[in-house]
């Protein structure tokens, strides 16, 4: 498919297209002015998991195929339960760093899939989802804030 400028008349190529700003992703981070460029974005939605922790890989597998409701209610808390621990809940140090990390990663995979669990036809899948969304909420509070504030050209936030 080609693109034609409307103003020229004239081709554009199909490079233009590898250096657009949209992409499919749903919620893909653009800089905007109220974000400062020299933090790390903490919201990288991944459309595979790629944490170390083997519980969790093999929870978001099973929560990725299309198994039947169960598995993948149990699947959505034991992911809750493993990635989403809040600070205060944990208690050796050293450990929190790579929990953090985790729940990052797992929560990063949990916003690609989450369009596809929140519309899915079964009430606890879609309750699962919500329970995974608001344990993130909790124990990962400024990867929420960015989630909840991306595209905010607000400069007052609220």
């Amino acid at each position: 498919m080609s693109h034609i400028n409307n103003h020229s008349n004239t081709f554009v190529g199909f490079n233009a297209f590898q250096n657009a700003s949209t992409t499919t992703a749903s919620f893909h981070h653009q800089s905007s002015p109220n974000i400062n460029n020299n933090k790390r974005c903490l919201i990288q939605p991944t459309p595979v998991f790629l944490g170390q922790d083997a519980i969790l890989n093999q929870s978001f597998h099973w929560l990725n195929k299309k198994s039947d409701v169960a598995t993948r209610s149990r699947a959505m808390e034991t992911i809750r339960h493993r990635a989403f621990v809040s600070s205060s809940s944990s208690s050796l140090s050293s450990n929190k760093k790579s929990k953090r990390v985790e729940g990052l990663v797992s929560f990063n995979h949990v916003l690609f899939i989450m369009e596809k669990l929140c519309m899915d036809n079964q009430r606890l899948v879609r309750l699962g989802c919500l329970q995974m969304l608001l344990g993130a909420s909790v124990a990962l509070p400024k990867a929420w804030k960015e989630f909840v504030m991306l595209g905010d050209d607000d400069k007052g936030g609220g």
